[in-house]
């Protein structure tokens, strides 16, 4: 944590302040027992992140040698915040803003996941577009008519 607050995180926050974005860290492929199994990785990870300051937003990405599926969550409208959100599409039983970009990203994304054999799972809260389900639905269908145009 001092290092990562000295080298990485300092100089970030001089540079862009309020408006630096995430600050990821990347685990490259390591062999579990390395860092005492799972769990102990995940100890490690939460004492480590627990250190840094307060304030940036972290995430965090492991790296596998063998990626074997793509989850992707579909948290919130780009237009929105939580509160915002959670206000505007209430009772979430309709779509209320389709965000057609971040479907087709979506999209994109699984279908190129299962070009190259991997599963992919989407994850997606109320607060995306208005409604978790109906916006699955979307997706589905975008997908489905993309396979099937590709077969044509």
């Amino acid at each position: 944590p001092d290092y990562a607050t000295e080298v990485i995180i300092d100089p970030i926050l001089r540079g862009l302040g309020d408006r630096a974005g995430p600050i990821l860290f990347q685990f490259s492929p390591m062999h579990p027992q390395r860092v005492g199994g799972p769990d102990g990785f995940a100890i490690r990870l939460r004492e480590f992140l627990t250190a840094l300051p307060r304030g940036p937003l972290y995430a965090v990405e492991l790296r596998a040698r063998e990626q074997r599926a793509l989850v992707i969550r579909w948290m919130l409208h780009t237009r929105h915040g939580y509160n915002e959100a959670r206000a505007a599409y209430t009772p979430f039983n309709r779509i209320v803003d389709a965000d057609d970009e971040t479907r087709n990203a979506i999209v994109d994304a699984a279908i190129d996941a299962a070009d190259e054999r991997r599963d992919a799972y989407v994850i997606v809260n109320n607060k995306a577009e208005g409604s978790s389900p109906l916006s699955v639905f979307a997706l589905a269908e975008m997908v489905e008519g993309r396979l099937a145009a590709r077969a044509r």
